[in-house]
């Protein structure tokens, strides 16, 4: 059944186009994007602030988190 979970977002997108060129809503308010531009995304590094409050305690979970994950055993 992995590939029903896989192939899920695709079949949800294909439906909902679908759905709108059967009903023609995009003359009803839907909006459609003509054109896509190609190539990648500029990087949002310069985003990350990693100097918050939380930062510390995040940290902390989160070696936690990798210390079980390693050894928890099936």
């Amino acid at each position: 059944m992995f590939w029903l979970s896989a192939i899920a977002p695709l079949i949800s997108v294909i439906l909902s186009t679908a759905a709108v060129y059967a009903t023609r809503a995009d003359k009803h308010g839907v909006k459609i994007i003509q054109k896509v531009h190609a190539g990648v995304n500029p990087s949002s590094v310069k985003q990350i602030h990693l100097n918050g409050p939380h930062t510390a305690e995040c940290a902390k979970i989160a070696i936690v988190c990798a210390v079980i994950a390693l050894t928890v055993i099936d």
